[in-house]
């Protein structure tokens, strides 16, 4: 078994917020990227939430996608997962840059696996890449 960095992201709808996003950063434990693919995309889509806030508007945390699939080396004290550095500018498009992260893990997943996994979650694939 190995372990596996992932970050699922999730589109957080509201009727008087912001468009938001929430990432959130997990290590999953599988016996290759294929099934840690379809464990973390299971994981997504079953924690996706509906909340009614304080002031009665309704929250959805709707599963976005898997937007990083790493496999860990060893885990040693102090090892460094992820670095990054972001400048958002106004007229960025924000769910692009997602679309670009997902197609970047689809792509590193084998050509059967992918097929496999296509079926069980194909509203996720529905997406233009």
């Amino acid at each position: 078994m190995s372990l596996f960095y992932i970050k699922l992201t999730y589109k957080i709808i509201s009727e008087t917020a912001l468009k938001s996003y929430e990432e959130q950063i997990r290590i999953i434990e599988a016996s290759s990227i294929n099934l840690a693919y379809y464990k973390a995309m299971s994981l997504g889509k079953n924690e996706a939430i509906e909340n009614n806030s304080i002031e009665t508007s309704k929250v959805y945390w709707e599963f976005f996608g898997l937007t990083e699939l790493k496999e860990l080396p060893e885990i040693k004290d102090g090892i460094e997962l992820e670095t990054t550095t972001q400048e958002l500018h106004p007229e960025i498009d924000v769910e692009k840059r997602y679309f670009h992260r997902m197609k970047f893990v689809k792509n590193k997943l084998t050509t059967d696996g992918v097929a496999a996994l296509t079926s069980v979650f194909e509203p996720c694939f529905n997406y233009a890449f």
